[in-house]
């Protein structure tokens, strides 16, 4: 250390203390004598500088524990910092202490304190902690090494690359690092640090392995079980009793709820994998009880284990339904859900659909027209949401490969299957059964059911009134936005918007198709429907005697009972036009239609029909973004939202 700097660090030492009261004392450790000679040279101005000398420490001692106020003594000491059965433990207890040799710069870099214990820690890392780069490492992980043992811990941590310097990242990062570059590799960068020894040790210390910690896939093996073993029956893995210990599960833990947690989750889900077949695990959890694999959720195929049960539960009948749930809700969160979330909301569904049959099967309950339509908005349409969940889960989870590596997809498509029947066989089958006896004659003598709103009354008793209530009506029509769509809309809008929501129903005209409804839902005094003469064929669906098949020509049957409204496409309104153009567009109209097409475009064509569910969600997501824009671009009070026609 130069002379400049020790005389900085002095005067900073004095200048942290108050000398008027008590006086200011810095007490120079300087073991090896290797500054002596540095003490004649230095400029102290109003330092006094005493040197301890054998045969005058009683008087020395005397002379410290006068009255020093005002005073600033330099102490130098042939000696290292111990106040146990130290003469001057007193004055060093209330001074600042000094050292400039190598070691003493070293450990105040480290923040440590400057002991024999810490100095032979010094010296076992010597050429470790000689690279300036290490010291700024280690400063980086830790404020302050206060023992041996932590200025180990940050030694084995910078070496390892370690985030922190403590027990659970440094083994993660080990057996990560293992899996990557090799644990021989490893090992020789902690040999190269002075620390492979503590490191092998601490490993014993931490997990209760036994074995060769270069060994990493054994190493791998008994953390994940250790941290699994508790999460088990109790002699659920004493086929691997030797492979596990139950006394460290907790730390074991740690160091998988930290690693499946982190942006390695992918690399431990393959490391599971490995463990599993080297194990054999889906053949020892074969005999485990479901509800006694609940909580576990160290390995990946306990939740294959369960979810097969599940759909073999579920395909059987009614009698597992309420089990299957409670499994089910069980798992949300446990460390693999998100893996398998696909899987287990398909299991819901079918579940859902199974206890629905359940409560209202085998024979829906009969009744009047208007009976029938009440039970299907107030409870039938789950049916219909279930079966779509159903299905959009299958869809994403055929797509994920880390469900279909365990086969899940055989036993969902087999669950799917059963669900198929029960929907098709059973639930519109009686359905179609119940609305047909119900309304077999309203529908023969005048085309409609008594007691049910009809779609043919739109104006007057939706977009009439809040025309007349507000600055402008909103109405967006949504192609076959069925009405089990439109109450998860509606949930999704009480959620995300300011506003509230209200979900009705109402009877679309016969035949229920795109020209019917569409043109129904139009402001009109008359809706008629015709046969079209030769030599065209076809239907002809009239508002006041003229048919309006294009958005524009809907737009001119609007105005003719609002002259200033406005009707538009959906994509061209949000996603074509910018915030000006849609002002302009809409103007001063009282009344705005927007026409969405998002189901029926794919549904109605054969090729993409199957995805018709997905369209759903889609559907959902830009209707709830242009009822956002809306509000915040227009600070519209009143939207309707509605559909021509639903779909099967």
């Amino acid at each position: 250390m130069r002379t400049t700097d020790i005389q900085s660090e002095l005067q900073r030492l004095f200048g942290a203390q108050d000398s008027a009261q008590g006086g200011a004392i810095v007490v120079w450790h300087d073991p090896d004598g290797s500054f002596t000679e540095t003490l004649d040279t230095l400029d102290l101005p109003g330092v006094e500088v005493i040197r301890e000398e054998d045969g005058s420490r009683f008087a020395l001692k005397c002379r410290l524990n006068e009255n020093l106020d005002g005073q600033r003594i330099l102490l130098y000491r042939r000696c290292l910092r111990r106040l146990d059965g130290d003469w001057f433990a007193d004055v060093e207890a209330r001074s600042q202490s000094f050292s400039a040799d190598y070691a003493s710069v070293q450990l105040r870099e480290l923040g440590a304190p400057d002991t024999p214990e810490m100095r032979e820690a010094l010296q076992a890392h010597r050429a470790f902690l000689a690279k300036k780069t290490n010291m700024k490492r280690i400063g980086k992980l830790t404020e302050a090494c206060a023992t041996p043992q932590e200025l180990e811990m940050a030694i084995m941590a910078v070496a390892l690359g370690a985030p922190e310097a403590d027990p659970v990242a440094l083994l993660r990062t080990y057996l990560t690092g293992a899996e990557d570059e090799g644990a021989t590799q490893l090992l020789e960068v902690l040999e190269a640090a002075g620390a492979q020894g503590s490191f092998t040790a601490a490993v014993r210390a931490w997990t209760g392995f036994t074995g060769d910690v270069a060994d990493a896939a054994a190493l791998i093996q008994h953390v994940l079980l250790s941290a699994l073993a508790p999460r088990l029956p109790e002699r659920a893995l004493e086929p691997l009793g030797a492979c596990y210990s139950l006394p460290h599960a907790t730390f074991c833990h740690a160091v998988f709820s930290e690693w499946v947690h982190s942006d390695q989750r992918e690399e431990l889900f393959s490391l599971c994998g490995a463990v599993e077949r080297a194990t054999n695990m889906e053949l020892v959890l074969g005999s485990v009880a479901i509800e006694d694999l609940d909580y576990a959720d160290i390995l990946p195929c306990i939740d294959a284990v369960i979810l097969r049960r599940l759909f073999d539960m579920v395909s059987a009948g009614t009698e597992y339904v309420d089990a299957v749930l409670d499994a089910a809700a069980s798992r949300r969160n446990t460390a693999w859900y998100p893996t398998f979330s696909s899987f287990y909301e398909g299991a819901i569904a079918a579940a859902n659909m199974q206890r629905f049959y359940r409560d209202h099967g085998p024979a829906l309950a009969p009744g009047t027209a208007e009976q029938v339509w009440r039970f299907y908005t107030e409870h039938g349409y789950q049916m219909d949401r279930w079966y779509r969940d159903l299905h959009v889960a299958l869809t994403h989870a055929l797509r994920e490969s880390d469900g279909v590596a365990y086969n899940l997809d055989e036993d969902f498509r087999s669950c799917a299957d059963a669900m198929e029947n029960l929907y098709k066989g059973w639930f519109l089958k009686e359905l179609a059964r119940r609305w047909t006896g119900a309304a077999e004659a309203n529908l023969l003598a005048q085309g409609y059911a008594d007691g049910i709103p009809r779609q043919v009354d739109f104006d007057l008793a939706e977009v009439g009134p809040l025309a007349r209530s507000s600055k402008r009506a909103w109405v967006i029509i949504s192609d076959a936005l069925r009405y089990e769509v439109a109450s998860e809309l509606s949930e999704r809008l009480e959620r995300e918007t300011k506003g509230s929501c209200a979900l009705g129903a109402m009877q679309a005209e016969f035949p229920s198709i795109t020209k019917c409804g569409m043109t129904a839902l139009l402001p009109k005094g008359s809706f008629t429907m015709a046969e079209v003469p030769p030599p065209g064929h076809g239907l002809a669906v009239m508002a006041d005697g003229r048919e309006a098949p294009t958005c524009k020509a809907r737009e001119q049957a609007i105005r003719a009972h609002y002259p200033a409204g406005a009707a538009v496409r959906y994509d061209e309104f949000v996603n074509d036009m910018t915030r000006a153009e849609r002002r302009e567009r809409v103007d001063d109209a009282d009344v705005v239609y927007i026409y969405h097409d998002t189901i029926d475009a794919i549904g109605d064509k054969p090729a993409t029909e199957r995805k018709v569910f997905t369209a759903c969600d889609e559907a959902i997501d830009e209707i709830v973004a242009c009822v956002q824009l809306i509000v915040r671009e227009f600070n519209a009070a009143g939207i309707v939202v509605t559909a021509d026609h639903g779909f099967l």
